[in-house]
């Protein structure tokens, strides 16, 4: 019968929410709201530009240098640390994955990431172990072990460390396997769900096999192929194999659905050949092509850094926007989050992923909070390949560890019920440190609740009504009236001594907004 309809509405609300912090949504927007393009036109020329940006930059903002096996050292089965490693670049998240995730289902999403980081090592000479490859994508050794094997048995290459010999020979990578399916006479809508390809992805793989065959016919060597296309040369080599294999008529009707009614500009440089293709396929006029040029190397400027080589640039709300707020009105901030760390490497477990998941939950939102930023429980779930449930049930079984996600922080979830214990504690005579034993908070978290409800009773102090308050304060209405209860219930004699303490630190707080104290 499937799912209640709630559960799609859900997964397409948790998935947009994503997106429109992804960089591929900002290039759709841009170039609809900048060049007047239609939605689906600016999702081709958005594709493009990625393809640009990944060519100009060593590693792009979702991505991560990482230390792999050497691939001729893949057959031996002595202990990963003995083996040589090479840094290889690995993209453990992608805007296709969305893609996927709302087309196929949350397990085909994390399949996709899986065999797109065996792939990404493997073209760059490197191999995975499992428990590595576990490391990065929050999956057990088991299941990569079950999810790998019927595409191993099809002849797909998917390589790992001390793999069984039959799993290594006569195999061809997963583009060209699709495009094999496709030449074959097989639906492509069967195809990307079989191999995990996003429609975008199935696109371009179509569009390189389709350049390197027409360059082909113009004799050109193996090596300038590669190099005019961006296609790697061992796929270059399979492509080439396959166009002499494709039925009479095949290479043409191809390029013809795909638009390409001229021949591949033969330009080794990445903005010459995307400025040709601009203008060639979306009827870009020059002026036009060099401000989109323009829109892409100003983005490489910005993200031009040399951040740690397990970190990642991800967009978040900013900890200043208040609840409530339409999230393409908020305001986005980069942060750096360390997606991968050696700490990492200790909660490894062969047989449950949940401590090492839990870990990155704390450092993720930690990090964020850190940089004036928030996570909400859809972004760590597309950070971790996981459904939002993982998350709420990770942070259901810690109650006593404050995590600081935008439902917390914004007063969007069980946010409030912390702030009025923490408030009480204080107002009680316990001091910070007691309060962060009991609680589990941090002191940072601990502050934040204590500033807020000390707002709260300088501004009613001074007269202003609820409705104004909650508006100078930029806090939603529940958690005013928790503060305004928690007042009301403390202001008696006795705990005046305590009160005071919070209105010198709503004192401080005014001091410092307006220069008296640096």
């Amino acid at each position: 019968m499937g799912r209640p309809r709630f559960h799609r509405q859900n997964l397409l609300v948790q998935t947009n929410s994503v997106e429109q912090k992804c960089l591929f949504h900002w290039l759709v927007r841009e170039s609809m709201d900048r060049f007047g393009l239609s939605f689906e036109e600016a999702r081709s020329v958005a594709a493009k530009g990625l393809d640009f940006l990944n060519q100009e930059t060593d590693r792009m903002i979702n991505q991560i240098v990482f230390p792999l096996i050497s691939a001729e050292y893949a057959h031996q089965r002595e202990k990963y640390s003995l083996l040589p490693k090479r840094p290889v670049v690995l993209t453990p998240f992608a805007p296709d994955d969305l893609e996927i995730h709302r087309e196929f289902g949350l397990k085909a999403m994390q399949n996709a990431r899986l065999l797109r980081l065996i792939e990404e090592a493997y073209l760059q000479g490197a191999v995975f172990d499992q428990p590595h490859l576990s490391l990065l994508t929050n999956i057990t050794a088991k299941s990569i072990r079950e999810r790998l094997k019927p595409l191993w048995e099809k002849g797909v290459c998917l390589p790992l460390a001390g793999q069984a010999l039959k799993h290594r020979r006569n195999r061809v990578f997963r583009s060209t396997f699709a495009l094999q399916m496709a030449i074959s006479g097989e639906r492509p809508s069967r195809i990307r769900e079989e191999l995990f390809i996003s429609e975008s992805q199935w696109e371009s793989w179509q569009l390189d096999f389709s350049r390197v065959a027409a360059l082909a016919g113009k004799d050109l060597n193996r090596e300038h192929i590669a190099r005019v296309t961006g296609v790697h040369l061992r796929l270059v080599d399979e492509y080439l194999e396959l166009a002499k294999r494709a039925p009479r008529g095949y290479l043409s009707r191809l390029k013809v659905s795909l638009g390409l009614l001229s021949d591949p500009h033969e330009e080794e440089d990445p903005a010459a050949r995307l400025f040709h293709v601009l203008q060639a396929e979306h009827n870009f006029s020059p002026a036009k092509a060099r401000a989109f040029l323009c829109l892409l190397e100003n983005h490489l400027e910005e993200h031009r850094d040399n951040r740690p080589p397990g970190s990642v640039v991800y967009y978040a709300v900013s900890d200043q926007e208040p609840p409530g707020k339409p999230l393409d009105e908020c305001r986005l901030v980069p942060v750096k989050l360390s997606f991968y760390s050696p700490e990492d490497e200790e909660k490894l477990n062969p047989d449950t992923t949940s401590q090492l998941k839990w870990q990155r939950i704390l450092r993720y939102t930690g990090e964020a909070k850190a940089q004036g930023a928030c996570l909400g429980q859809p972004d760590l779930a597309f950070l971790l390949g996981v459904h939002p449930s993982v998350i709420q049930r990770l942070m259901s079984e810690n109650r006593q560890v404050f995590v600081p996600t935008r439902g917390n922080l914004a007063d969007m979830g069980p946010g409030i019920s912390h702030m009025s214990k923490i408030v009480e504690l204080y107002l009680q005579g316990y001091t910070e440190t007691q309060i962060k034993h009991r609680t589990g908070h941090s002191y940072e978290s601990i502050e934040a609740y204590l500033k807020t409800f000390a707002t709260y009773v300088g501004l009613c102090e001074r007269g202003l009504p609820l409705p104004l308050i909650r508006k100078v304060m930029h806090r939603s209405a529940r958690v005013v009236k928790t503060c305004a209860a928690l007042y009301e219930r403390f202001n008696q004699p006795e705990y005046q001594w305590v009160l005071t303490r919070i209105r010198q630190i709503f004192a401080r707080e005014q001091a410092v907004k307006k220069g008296m104290v640096p």
